[in-house]
């Protein structure tokens, strides 16, 4: 087994406001932390956990609590097979859990007649849809990968498709299905778009950055098409690109049903970006109209377009922390 290195973690918070514990606690469950012994937590070592520790350290200390961190190579009195197999473990019991809530679908998608299934269509996709991206929030926390994941993710698209294929039987003419994406093929990539951002392409590229590739890297062009753009750039919001508007969907609700990023605080954004983007009256958000100043002020501001869209992503970061 390859040497894996530990961050150890320590921290104590002030029982009041109960907020705060909960808080703490419900990011480091996020983050994969495993409770090990007590009041101290372990992550196996990486750049980003080793920063998610200092960030961690710094939020509990800012909340008038203590906390602390080592890296270390060995613990003493623990074998590295017994630390790993505490991960394992953990990740095993929450692909199971997403494993029953796979096995009560196909049972009942099984149990139903097709004129029934059809007409819960739209409903069991977006529940398979949400187990989907459970997956892809524990695969994200899987340190030491279980062939679970493959397996789940296989049985979840090929009931995914059987669905659909009720789904071609209803309509005469079949709707379009928004590809599913593979973060993992999305990572470190340079993304392209059209020049002056507004509301949509900013708040897409704080969805990017913020949930499919945190090292993205953006670059603009002027034209409104990708013809005879270098392939190696992934495109969004311009005409033909990998990413933009399909049917009535904005390109942020288009990279959240590809990405499968079903959380609450981005569905309320997304309707937001949807209606200053598109303006067809299908959602109705009060706040929608403060933020489309903002934006505004943004581009006024004489910023270049990298600046520009820095600006708007700080908005949309706290916009976020506002609807979570």
């Amino acid at each position: 087994m390859k040497k894996v290195e530990w961050l150890v973690f320590f921290y104590s918070i002030p029982s009041q406001p109960t907020r705060n514990r909960v808080r703490f606690w419900r990011k480091m469950s996020k983050a994969g932390f495993i409770s090990f012994r007590g009041s101290v937590y372990i992550l196996p070592y990486s750049l980003d956990n080793f920063e998610l520790c200092q960030w961690l350290t710094s939020e509990i200390v800012n909340s008038n609590g203590e906390a602390a961190f080592i890296k270390t190579g060995s613990i003493e009195g623990v074998s590295q097979k017994e630390l790993v197999s505490l991960f394992k473990s953990k990740r095993k019991a929450d692909y199971l859990q997403v494993e029953r809530c796979l096995e009560l679908l196909e049972t009942k998608i099984q149990s139903e007649n097709i004129s029934l299934m059809q007409t819960k269509n739209a409903k069991l996709i977006s529940q398979i849809d949400k187990l989907l991206s459970e997956l892809e929030e524990i695969k994200r926390i899987d340190f030491f990968p279980s062939p679970l994941a493959k397996t789940l993710n296989d049985r979840a698209m090929a009931l995914r498709t059987k669905i659909g294929n009720f789904e071609k039987g209803v309509h005469d003419v079949p709707q379009p299905l928004i590809k599913l994406r593979n973060q993992r093929e999305y990572q470190k990539k340079i993304w392209l778009t059209r020049s002056r951002p507004f509301v949509d392409r900013i708040a897409s590229a704080w969805l990017i950055s913020r949930f499919i590739d945190r090292q993205a890297k953006f670059r603009f062009i002027k034209r409104q098409s990708v013809a005879n753009v270098d392939r190696k750039y992934i495109s969004f919001d311009i005409d033909g690109g990998d990413f933009s508007h399909v049917d009535d969907l904005c390109t942020f609700e288009v990279l959240l049903r590809s990405f499968r990023l079903p959380r609450k605080a981005l569905r309320k954004i997304a309707e937001i970006v949807h209606e200053l983007d598109l303006r067809d009256g299908k959602f109705r958000v009060p706040e929608a109209d403060g933020l489309y100043e903002v934006i505004v002020g943004i581009r006024k501001s004489g910023s270049d377009d990298h600046g520009c869209l820095e600006k708007g992503m700080l908005v949309f970061d706290m916009l976020y922390s506002a609807k979570s």
